[in-house]
């Protein structure tokens, strides 16, 4: 998940409402900043327009927690390109640490991040005349002083997309991406597995993974005992056999217009082998005639797969929808609960997963873009929005590890970095059976 736009406390409380409600985060001494070129971050309460793109900023990538530690990255804008950033804070009370991943070129997404066992996966993409390569290293332990040694991974060819996602497990990386495929009229998911060992390349084309015919994008993965989580978008109208035209200029926006080619927009999931392959069918979670803006997976404490989304709402850059979740386990048994049903912000929810035999933490924004945290242990116990001081409900959940939670702001052209510890209450548990508000349907849709 990355950060929001608005750099402005939202302010929706009366001063009198927040004295009277604690804030059940309290933020910890510890803060890095991820800064821009050109010296010291600008203020936030300086900025003008919080939603203006300043130029040469730090744009926010994603977040992970490894053996307790917290992780960040980002991508610093330049004049000559871009450069990718790692930060660290760690378990200890102690300063924050950040490296530089390297220079990159072209329009590429924010480094990604995975964990092996206690070390660190990172990988960075590159543009190219044809389209992206991602190239991956490992920092054993997490330890950022440690010289980096990447290895070559799979190339993305141009389409409509650079996004991708990596998972590892064992000393191999599998990467996930979208590709367009112009026989078909409609986009699809390849994999391919790198051994993170001796940086030996398996499938480096990549395979596909999404069945033929169907209009897969946006994949997300997850590592799991035995393997692997992955799940994607599919698009109503291509699954029905209506080619979908590629548009690169086009957007969510155009597409939930009124007469628009594109319907319900649903999720489908199914478990990797350890090289990366499909080993079981494909579960549907569909949402009848509506369609889904945004979603996260992640894995259990239980290697139960964990999907949230956001449904019903014209685009991702639209507030509004619902919040579901489910949970899909690996003897085919699945259970599903709506998490909220009104005041959804825009974006997409984040999992917040914090480590083995932890609690999940939940993160989205509400219609006011103050940040929503809520700890989850099952679909039957999710607990309530936490209670957040205004410098933390403004900034963006990224990790957790346990009660502390990994938060970032905008700072001008900067990104500030911080932790903090959160303590939820036990709330009464929650029903996983729901209405006819939320229909959902989670049927088998066949194997790739």
């Amino acid at each position: 998940m990355s950060c929001r736009c608005s750099a402005d406390p939202p302010d929706s409380a009366s001063p009198a409402e927040v004295r009277a409600q604690a804030s059940q985060c309290e933020r910890g001494g510890v803060q890095l900043t991820l800064a821009a070129t050109g010296g010291a971050p600008q203020p936030a309460e300086k900025i003008t327009d919080p939603v203006l793109e300043l130029p040469f900023s730090v744009e926010p990538g994603m977040g992970i927690s490894v053996s307790g530690d917290l992780f960040a990255t980002g991508l610093r804008h330049e004049a000559s390109g871009a450069v990718g950033l790692l930060a660290k804070l760690g378990a200890v009370a102690a300063a924050g640490e950040a490296m530089e991943l390297g220079r990159v070129h072209g329009d590429v997404a924010p480094p990604r991040l995975a964990a092996d066992g206690s070390d660190l996966v990172v990988a960075l993409q590159e543009a190219t005349a044809s389209g992206h390569d991602i190239r991956l290293a490992r920092l054993e332990q997490g330890r950022l002083d440690l010289p980096l040694t990447w290895r070559g991974g799979p190339h993305q060819a141009n389409d409509e997309s650079n996004l991708f996602d990596v998972a590892a497990r064992q000393g191999l990386a599998v990467v996930v991406w979208d590709d367009w495929l112009v026989a078909g009229n409609h986009s699809r998911i390849l994999a391919a597995t790198v051994s993170l060992a001796d940086g030996t390349a398996v499938g480096v084309e990549g395979h596909m993974v999404s069945a033929p015919q169907v209009d897969a994008e946006a994949p997300r993965l997850t590592a799991r005992p035995g393997g692997f989580w992955l799940a994607w978008l599919v698009n109503a109208a291509g699954r029905a056999g209506a080619a979908r035209i590629y548009d690169p200029g086009g957007s969510e926006a155009d597409e939930g217009k009124q007469g628009s080619a594109y319907g319900a927009r649903w999720i489908e999931v199914v478990p990797l082998d350890a090289q990366g392959r499909p080993d079981g069918e494909v579960r549907r979670l569909a949402p009848s005639e509506e369609r889904v803006v945004g979603y996260d997976l992640t894995t259990h404490a239980d290697g139960s797969a964990w999907v949230a989304w956001r449904q019903a709402a014209a685009s991702p850059a639209a507030s509004g929808g619902r919040i579901v979740m489910a949970e899909l386990r690996s003897d085919g048994t699945r259970e599903l609960a709506p998490v909220r049903d009104a005041d959804v912000g825009s974006g997409e929810p984040s999992w917040l997963a914090a480590g083995p035999g932890q609690a999940v933490w939940l993160t989205f924004p509400d219609q006011q873009d103050r940040t929503l945290l809520m700890r989850i242990e099952s679909p039957r116990v999710i607990g309530a929005p936490l209670r957040l001081g205004a410098d933390v409900r403004a900034a963006t959940a990224l990790a957790a590890s346990g009660e502390r939670v990994l938060f970032a702001a905008p700072r001008g052209r900067a990104i500030e970095l911080f932790p903090a510890t959160c303590t939820a209450q036990q709330d009464p548990s929650r029903p996983a059976t729901h209405d006819a508000s939320v229909p959902i349907d989670m049927s088998p849709s066949g194997p790739p």
